[in-house]
């Protein structure tokens, strides 16, 4: 409650700060506001339209093919397969383990190839499992799932499993926090059985408590140098995970390494019709500008010799009041103005800082 009351009081002296900075009123709206831009539906390049042939989607770069309860029964990524077999979920129920099975599903494909949209029905154990998903045409796959059959039983364990070959996914990205020095990156830790799970990310403390729950693990790439397929969620709602458990775990038999996602992993009395969502999405979703390769992000005087330097330019270098903040305070974009133009140029006088220290004196 305090924490709560605390988290209000500077949600307050925030606004109050930039109504004060405004002359009183916050600003809107702005130009962006209101408008279509960007909700045509268009398939912009170098993205093509989504073609079906058979059981498998086509995407720029990559092929999936749907399986039971329209999860990936393969995923080629740049003409390689990277799965082992087939994805699928499983659940504990009452001391058991039973497997979501069904057929493959119904897909329809628009006409112009914007978006692919399927429904799918699986079961297990007297629990049905009804999938109804889309896949967007830059290769993003959504799920949204409902659970009916499950009044009145205990529900122990529900999970998503994605059996990937090892010799293709030897690198593994896991994002936990909104920043990029907690996340790890690199290589699958080598072993056999579970090799990594989520109770060893670092999550950063705020006002007392963790910014993110001890057991919540948004996302997880496992690939290698060219390609991968990505496992997220946008919410928990639907989910029920212990704290002092891992909901995600990868783990080796051999040749499989296999990502392990909860959605439950506590006991749970459960009502017919519970939801729950997710997403995967193949890599590489587009092929990146080879020109692009040669830009190298620097101070003034340093890079890598025929590189092109690209120089950032903070918002507190820029007279923006908060780092939230749209628009320089009062408007004002010379600090802007001046730290470009001295940037083009590579003008090291101090007229820039200058400037700063008169903009922060007023």
């Amino acid at each position: 409650m305090k924490q709560a009351i605390l988290s209000m009081a500077v949600a307050s002296a925030v606004v109050a700060s930039a109504a004060a900075e405004t002359g009183g009123t916050v600003h809107g709206p702005f130009e962006w506001e209101g408008n279509a831009i960007g909700r045509e539906r268009v398939v912009i390049p170098p993205f093509e339209p989504i073609k079906a042939s058979g059981g498998k989607l086509s995407v720029i770069l990559r092929d999936y093919t749907l399986g039971d309860a329209g999860l990936p029964a393969s995923v080629v990524s740049l003409g390689r397969e990277l799965l082992a077999g087939k994805a699928y979920i499983e659940a504990l129920v009452e001391g058991r383990t039973v497997r979501f099975t069904g057929s493959p599903p119904d897909v329809d494909v628009d006409a112009d190839g914007y978006e692919a949209r399927f429904a799918a029905v699986a079961s297990a154990d007297g629990i049905t499992l009804s999938i109804k998903g889309r896949l967007d045409y830059d290769g993003l796959l959504w799920y949204d799932a409902r659970l009916d059959g499950v009044a009145g039983r205990k529900i122990e364990r529900l999970t998503l499993v994605v059996p990937f070959k090892d010799s293709e996914v030897p690198l593994m990205h896991i994002c936990a926090v909104d920043g990029i020095r907690s996340n790890p990156t690199g290589a699958v830790p080598a072993g056999e059985g579970v090799v990594w799970d989520g109770m060893k990310l670092q999550r950063p403390v705020t006002l007392g408590a963790k910014m993110h729950a001890p057991q919540e693990v948004p996302y997880v790439w496992l690939g290698a140098e060219r390609r991968g397929l990505c496992w997220f969620v946008n919410s928990t709602f639907g989910m029920r995970l212990d704290r002092g458990k891992p909901s995600v775990r990868i783990s080796r038999g051999g040749a499989v390494l296999s990502l392990e996602a909860d959605f439950i992993n506590m006991p749970s009395a459960l009502g017919d019709g519970h939801t729950f969502s997710f997403g995967l999405e193949a890599s590489p979703v587009k092929l990146v500008d080879k020109r692009l390769r040669r830009e190298f992000q620097t101070s003034l005087r340093m890079s890598p010799t025929n590189f092109v330097r690209r120089i950032q330019i903070t918002g507190s270098n820029g007279n923006v009041w908060n780092t939230w903040a749209r628009r320089p305070n009062r408007d004002d974009w010379s600090l802007f103005a001046i730290a470009c133009r001295q940037m083009a140029h590579a003008d090291s006088s101090n007229a820039y800082m200058q400037a700063f220290i008169a903009t922060t004196n007023r």
